[in-house]
């Protein structure tokens, strides 16, 4: 799987421009099926989300699909698996390319080199996060200090995952027709 985040942050998925949210449908004819489709045991209350998550477990990624629409509205690139806190972490971490604005970047890039290299202004956000956002399409870069053997964390952040999210009309038509 080839990821390539340009400056504007729509992201390009195997040669596809996520522009928008597509259905499940359609991300699944792009990349074929996930290894599972899973969501929440127990549901939320009406108004809240309940996602569905599509995970392709030997490439290290998963999808959002929206509780309303049933469209895809944004995807998990895992870099540190056992720092992901999701019941539907991949079994592997990305095996893929992955660019951010032109930078190749994988678990073992350090995040001053994205910061330094890869040409998309991030703001910090909460929680160590770092956020980028351009037309309502945005980029954050999930940092963690690495766990220690006294039980504690580095203070020097490093890139856990990357989360996309493209243009999604929350109260759009559902692709099921509602």
């Amino acid at each position: 799987m080839v990821i390539d985040v340009p400056e504007d942050l729509c992201p390009i998925i195997d040669g596809a421009p996520f522009a928008t949210a597509p259905s499940a449908e359609e991300l699944h004819a792009l990349l074929g099926p996930p290894s599972q489709i899973t969501e929440p045991d127990v549901r939320a209350p009406v108004g809240h989300r309940n996602n569905r998550w599509h995970v392709y477990d030997t490439d290290g990624v998963f999808f959002y699909e929206h509780h309303y629409t049933r469209r895809i509205n944004g995807c998990s690139i895992v870099l540190q698996s056992d720092e992901v806190l999701v019941p539907c972490v991949p079994q592997q971490p990305f095996s893929g390319l992955l660019r951010l604005g032109g930078l190749e970047v994988s678990a073992q890039t350090s995040l001053s080199e994205v910061l330094r290299g890869c040409g998309i202004a991030f703001k910090p956000s909460f929680m160590g996060w770092l956020v980028a956002r351009r037309d309502n399409f945005s980029v954050i870069l999930a940092c963690k200090g690495a766990k220690l053997t006294a039980g504690h964390r580095s203070k020097t952040p490093r890139l856990v995952s990357v989360e996309l999210s493209w243009p999604h009309d929350p109260w759009e038509v559902p692709v099921d027709g509602g």
